[in-house]
């Protein structure tokens, strides 16, 4: 007869939630000091999983728990703390990778024309088209986000393509490097506000201290980056010291890149919505 007592379930439910506390941690601990290794590791579960099923179906027992959380659920994660937190941090004079209509209409000026056109096309109120756009592409900047995943792929395949792996692979790293781009940049937004506000209090922010304030933590962080990109194709794809170094800056350039086709998409997209909605 089943347990379906308060007390067994309460204790099924803690067992549930300090597996998870766990996996959690040991999941971006395993991101951040062994790049590559969680993106590793999915690989390797898969190809198990599937080595067993061809044997005998029913050996594999699909309750076992994976050791690390899967590199695209922990990117999924990320991606919508980011979108949470980053809200928060933005000023008037730091944006952090936050779009709305007034920044894309900054990225690219040309884009208000192509607004005024469009709200004259739907025989609409310019400001209210604007409204509707905004908020279009506030509320569906997190979803499409996930189209950064191929852009860092792509170039990964072609770069290691003798070595003849699925596109699937080169995926599971883009989002471990992703994962890290997004839990890490508001860290970087954090400390410019404290740099500045602390520079602002003490009536020492004029315009170059205020660019050394910006520039100082960014460079780290790319820096750092490059240096987690580095480790990760040594270790993933087993290359030299000296080939993975030299791919991975234009890697990480291909990634700050990426950020500014995903917001043309962003925009893009959000005009063909509003386009085709009733």
């Amino acid at each position: 007869m089943r347990d379906l007592s308060m007390r067994r379930f309460a204790r099924d439910l803690a067992g549930e939630l300090f597996h998870l506390d766990t996996r959690l941690w040991r999941s971006i601990g395993t991101l951040l000091f062994e790049p590559g290794e969680s993106a590793r590791r999915a690989v390797d579960d898969e190809s198990q999983s599937h080595q067993v099923v061809e044997l005998d179906e029913r050996a594999r027992d699909s309750s076992t728990p994976r050791s690390l959380i899967h590199p695209v659920r922990l990117y999924l994660a990320a991606n919508l703390l980011f979108f949470i937190i980053v809200p928060l941090l933005n000023t008037d004079q730091i944006t952090i990778l936050y779009n709305d209509l007034d920044v894309l209409e900054g990225l690219a000026p040309a884009y208000a024309d192509v607004v005024a056109e469009e709200a004259l096309a739907k025989e609409q109120d310019l400001v209210a088209y604007r409204a509707q756009l905004d908020a279009w592409i506030r509320s569906n900047q997190g979803a499409l986000i996930a189209v950064l995943l191929p852009l860092l792929a792509l170039p990964l395949w072609i770069m290691f393509r003798r070595e003849r792996r699925y596109f699937l692979e080169h995926l599971l790293l883009s989002a471990s490097f992703y994962t890290i781009f997004l839990l890490t940049l508001p860290l970087i937004g954090v400390t410019i506000r404290l740099l500045t506000g602390l520079g602002a209090s003490s009536g020492a922010l004029d315009s170059s201290a205020a660019l050394v304030m910006i520039l100082t933590p960014t460079f780290v962080w790319f820096a750092g980056l490059l240096l987690w990109l580095w480790r990760a194709l040594a270790r993933y794809y087993e290359a030299g010291p000296v080939k993975s170094l030299a791919l991975s800056i234009p890697l990480c350039l291909v990634s700050l890149a990426s950020f500014g086709a995903y917001a043309h998409l962003l925009f893009w997209i959000g005009v063909l919505a509003l386009r085709t909605s009733s």
